[in-house]
C-alpha cells in the first residue's frame, strides 16, 4: 500500500517528474557534503511501492559541512549547511539535501603588501539546495534551489530506484 510522508522539506512520491523549481545541471556531478562522515541523527523509513523509503537526518550543529560553489582570484563562494538530509530507496541514494548559508571568503593585500588578509562574510538568507542522482551512477548531476517563501520541495523518486 502506497503511503505519502510529509517532512518539513516537501514531500516524497513514487512519480518521477520533477517539479519546475530553478535548478541547474552538471554532467561531471556537482560537489556534495560528505555524508558519510556525518553522524545520523534521526531515520524515517516506510515501505513505498515494494521498497523501503528512507530519510537520515545529520548532525551538523557543530561541523557545518560546507561545499565549494564558485571560484575567484579574490574570493570564493561557499555554501554552508545548516541542515542536512539524504534520500534513498531499495538502498540507493539519490538525494541530498540541505539548508545552507552562503559565505564568501575574501583575499586583500594589506596596506603594506607584506600580508594577504583573509575575511569570510556571510551573505544574504538561506538557500535550499536539493542535489539529484538522476541516473544512478553515484554523482549527483541535477541541483535545484529554492528560497525563504517559496512553495515546498516535493522529493520524487527517480524511475532508476526502482529496478
Amino acid at each position: 500500500m502506497p503511503i505519502l510522508i510529509l517532512f518539513v522539506a516537501g514531500s516524497v512520491s513514487v512519480n518521477a517528474q520533477l517539479l519546475s523549481y530553478q535548478s541547474e545541471s552538471n554532467v561531471d556531478g556537482w560537489a556534495v557534503p560528505n555524508i558519510k562522515k556525518l553522524k545520523v541523527k534521526r531515520v524515517s523509513a516506510s515501505e513505498i511501492d515494494g521498497g523501503v523509503f528512507r530519510k537520515l537526518l545529520f548532525e551538523v550543529a557543530k561541523s557545518k559541512p560546507s561545499i565549494l560553489l564558485s571560484k575567484a582570484p579574490e574570493n570564493d563562494d561557499y555554501c554552508e549547511f545548516r541542515n542536512l538530509q539524504s534520500y534513498s530507496f531499495k538502498g540507493h541514494v539519490f538525494a541530498i539535501d540541505g539548508a545552507c548559508m552562503m559565505f564568501s571568503i575574501s583575499r586583500h593585500k594589506s596596506t603594506n603588501g607584506n600580508k594577504t588578509i583573509v575575511i569570510k562574510e556571510y551573505l544574504g538568507a538561506y538557500t535550499r539546495y536539493t542535489f539529484y542522482d538522476e541516473d544512478g551512477d553515484g554523482k549527483f548531476e541535477r541541483r535545484y534551489n529554492s528560497r525563504p517563501g517559496d512553495p515546498k520541495f516535493e522529493i520524487l523518486i527517480p524511475t532508476w530506484t526502482k529496478k
